[in-house]
């Protein structure tokens, strides 16, 4: 057994190479495989297993209450968002549009002063976000992401990479 091989600690993520800033609980990467299993009348048990599909996410709770992560979360395009002069205004709904975006989450490795980065090639906020504004608790956003695969990526590379290399992990 090997202690530091136990990933603890904070999680950094960029969307589209910017910093949404603090995480509260860090990032979820999820990954789920379907498989069909095939059976027949004559055998007992089953005589193979495809992989059919399979889904990927990423989920995090944005602490930064940020227009910019508002509009994040809740999958407005970018140009939903403006600034003038002292006023920064978000437009939301009634835009058809998918919004791609590419992630980079970092954070500890595996090992004596290691750093690991997730980069997600395309991935899309989904699900429902909400945000609250409480006297007793920071102001929270949700936002999950469901990685699309990236056409011009061969087979097994479509979705992510997942490199860990020499270095101290420390914040953007």
């Amino acid at each position: 057994m090997n202690s530091a091989n136990i990933l603890v600690g904070a999680r950094d993520l960029q969307v589209d190479g910017a910093n949404v800033g603090a995480l509260d609980g860090g990032a979820t990467v999820t990954y789920e495989p379907n498989h069909i299993e095939h059976t027949v009348d004559q055998r007992m048990g089953v005589q193979r297993v495809d992989k059919v599909a399979e889904r990927m996410t990423i989920t995090a709770n944005l602490k930064e209450a940020t227009l910019e992560n508002l509009r994040i979360a809740w999958g407005q395009p970018s140009y939903a968002l403006s600034t003038a002069g002292a006023t920064t205004t978000l437009h939301v709904g009634g835009d058809g549009a998918v919004t791609e975006h590419t992630l980079v989450l970092t954070g500890k490795a595996p090992g004596a002063n290691r750093k690991r980065t997730i980069t997600c090639h395309k991935a899309v906020a989904i699900e429902t976000s909400a945000h609250s504004y409480t006297k007793e608790g920071a102001t929270v956003y949700p936002v999950t992401f469901v990685l699309v695969e990236d056409p011009s990526k061969g087979a097994g590379f479509k979705y992510m990479t997942i490199e860990d290399d020499e270095g101290q992990f420390s914040f953007a």
